[in-house]
Order: structure tokens, then C-alpha cells, then sequence
């Protein structure tokens, strides 16, 4: 049904999935220099049933292992991982200034669990709440604007104008960009980001399927 709501999800014709699958490699070496495994294709959507719903839903996702935009992905989610690390300082400092909390993403469960242990307010009462679809109502506006205000702070906290990989998943502040090295501006990061974005394709059945709206599950950098 997700695919025939054109909310979602529309029917692609534009380009064929050999089109698709050039124009996601040409991108990739453009922006990695050259630095991409083999050619990949496009994921295959697939569905998985949320027990835990009453009636039962489907949980859809589109596969990143052998996605043509496999290895964008990951570096995005290596540069995002920077910048969520830098933020989550910046807030902690905040917090330890004004007493005020203002960095609410956690990493698991246990961190939960241990600020609700440490908690020192009494006679607590525990509300949960979920959403019932947040992976694919997240508008690609939102994503941008949010995103870019968080790295205009880290960038402006580090007094800097790129960010420089300096290993793996590493990256440090730099002024310039460095030879031989991957540096990147907040354009350089948004463009990167807009594109994932805007070229999030699968294939069902005979059909290619081009997601206009949240953003994909099973994507490498979509936690982030």
C-alpha cells in the first residue's frame, strides 16, 4: 500500500536502473575521489511485520548492502557521527553551566536507564511514546535546515571551514582543505546529504520506486 499511496513513494520512468546505477557511481568517485568499491545496484524493497502493533503493520526497508549509493552513505554517516559527538559536547558544556539538559538523542537503552537511576527527582511517573510512522514522514526540508544549524555551531565552535578525514571514520577541524586528503565545507556535506535524499530508489517487482518523501530505512547513514 506505501508504494501506491504517491505520498511516499512514486513509480520512476525517468531513468532506467542501468541510468540510475552510472549516475550514483559517476557521483560517488566525484565526491570520494575515485575511492569506491565495486558497482552496486539498486536495493530491493522488503517488508517486515511490527509484532508489537495492534492491528499488525509492515516495517519497510530498503536494503544498503549492495545500494549504488553504498559508499556516499557510509561517509556521510561517518561525518554526521563527528558532528553529533562535537554537538553532544557542546550541549554537555551548556548543560554544565545552566544546569538546563538540552541534548536528548541517546545511543541505547542503558543510557536511559542509567539517567533514571542517577535521577535524583522523586515520586517519578515513566510516559513512553512512539511513532507510528517517523522514518518516512520526515520532510527533506526539515532534514537540511536542521542538519545544517547543528554543523554551522560545531564549525563555528571549532573555529574552522572544513572538516579533514584523518582515518576510517575519523575527522578533524582544519582550516583549508588538505592534498590527498577528503575535506569537506558545510556545502560540500549538504550536497551530499541532498542527494541521498533525492535519489533514494528501490525496486519491486518489475517497478523502480523513487521515495519523495521521509527518508529510507536501511539506509547507512538514516540513524544518524
Amino acid at each position: 500500500r506505501i508504494l501506491n499511496d504517491n505520498v511516499t513513494y512514486n513509480i520512476y520512468t525517468n531513468e532506467t536502473q542501468n541510468q540510475l546505477i552510472h549516475r550514483h557511481t559517476i557521483t560517488t568517485k566525484n565526491k570520494l575521489n575515485n575511492r569506491i568499491t565495486e558497482a552496486k545496484t539498486l536495493p530491493k524493497i522488503y517488508g517486515t511485520p511490527k509484532m508489537h502493533k495492534n492491528p499488525i503493520k509492515m516495517r519497510y526497508i530498503t536494503g544498503a548492502r549492495t545500494s549504488s549509493l553504498r559508499d556516499l552513505s557510509i561517509e556521510l554517516k561517518h561525518i554526521l557521527t563527528h558532528f553529533k559527538t562535537h554537538y553532544k559536547r557542546y550541549c554537555n558544556a551548556i548543560e554544565a553551566r545552566n544546569q538546563s539538559k538540552v541534548f536528548w538523542s541517546i545511543d541505547s537503552s542503558y543510557e536511559c536507564i542509567s539517567v533514571m537511576r542517577n535521577s535524583k527527582i522523586k515520586n517519578k511517573q515513566l510516559y513512553t511514546a512512539d511513532f507510528t510512522s517517523l522514518f518516512t514522514n520526515l520532510p527533506h526540508s526539515a532534514i537540511l535546515g536542521s542538519i545544517r544549524d547543528i554543523m554551522k555551531i560545531c564549525f563555528k565552535n571549532a573555529g574552522s571551514t572544513y572538516i579533514t578525514k584523518q582515518g576510517q571514520d575519523r575527522y578533524s577541524y582544519t582550516d583549508s582543505a588538505k592534498p590527498n586528503k577528503l575535506s569537506y565545507t558545510i556545502e560540500d556535506i549538504l550536497f551530499m546529504l541532498h542527494y541521498i535524499l533525492d535519489n533514494s530508489f528501490a525496486r519491486y517487482g518489475d517497478n523502480l520506486f523513487k521515495q519523495v518523501n521521509g527518508i529510507p530505512q536501511g539506509n547507512n547513514a538514516s540513524p544518524l
